[in-house]
């Protein structure tokens, strides 16, 4: 009866024909989409994105960083105590409320690629949950002040203070986050400002080797090298070989490799073999260490 019932089976419905409004080429050139798709699925489930550590623990990785990423370091914990309360007490709201979350979490947690992003979905149901905890810890709070014996303005004044002080408290981390993208978003991004010292000081006709994540670079200007999406899958010597004058390099591609080295050694070579034979002329990183 649940699964045949009506309004259920019309959201489906209605998610399918907006799937199809919002992308038409899906059905239009359905071979092209149904081979992407399958290469997408294959790439999540089973491949896992390239120069990612397959020895991780994605449920653990989603454990120690979802959460605190999609809601922030301080809101992560009402997340969970929310999570754990709906599972203490499973009333109607409390399960509809995390399904969904779990659902997702666990699915995720299945596949080969992991990211913070991929809880992204979950942020609304999880603030939701966050905001149930908080409203209960805040009636603990408040029968906790109760048992003093001051008078019944001050209680009041704390009943309001304290979870009010609490809340700014736990909103501080997510709002300094906020201000520094959007700092970062009304100044010049690092590619921009790398690109422009690149044309402006590299000698015309020079060749340069470049990777994914890395700057604009003019053709007209110079002589380009490219190995996609990493350079680490050549070495020094060809750099040499092809008599390559500039190397740059991304921190989302070499970073990866040096964190794993025992899984990518040839990588790691590659970009050691940099620090030791190369000379490094510019550094280019942005005002806020954010991922």
């Amino acid at each position: 009866r649940l699964l045949l019932h009506p309004p259920l089976l019309a959201a489906v419905l209605v998610a399918v024909a907006v799937f199809f409004v919002t992308c038409p080429y899906a059905a239009l050139d359905f071979p092209t989409f149904a081979r992407d798709f399958r290469w997408q699925s294959e790439h999540l489930v089973t491949t896992g994105h390239y120069g990612s550590a397959q020895d991780v623990s994605v449920p653990l990785f989603y454990l120690r960083y979802g959460f605190r990423e999609n809601a922030g370091p301080l809101v992560q914990w009402l997340v969970l105590g929310g999570l754990l309360l709906a599972l203490a007490r499973p009333r109607r709201r409390e399960v509809i409320l995390v399904s969904f979350p779990l659902l997702l979490v666990l699915m995720v947690s299945l596949w080969k690629t992991y990211a913070v992003r991929y809880l992204l979905p979950t942020a609304p149901f999880i603030v939701l949950v966050a905001a149930e905890f908080f409203t209960t810890l805040s009636g603990w709070v408040g029968t906790w002040l109760g048992r003093f014996r001051t008078g019944p303005g001050l209680r009041r004044g704390l009943a309001r203070g304290v979870p009010a002080a609490l809340l700014t408290l736990f909103a501080l981390p997510s709002a300094a986050k906020v201000y520094r993208l959007d700092w970062s978003l009304a100044h010049k991004d690092t590619r921009t400002v790398a690109s422009e010292w690149i044309h402006n000081y590299l000698p015309a006709g020079s060749n340069v080797a470049y990777e994914a994540y890395c700057p604009y670079i003019s053709e007209k200007r110079f002589h380009l090298f490219s190995r996609q999406p990493s350079l680490g899958v050549i070495d020094f010597e060809w750099l040499k070989w092809k008599k390559i004058n500039f190397v740059i390099v991304s921190e989302l591609e070499f970073g990866r490799f040096l964190e794993a080295p025992k899984e990518f050694p040839k990588q790691a070579r590659f970009y050691q073999s940099l620090d030791e034979k190369a000379v490094l002329i510019k550094k280019f990183a942005p005002r806020f260490a954010e991922d």
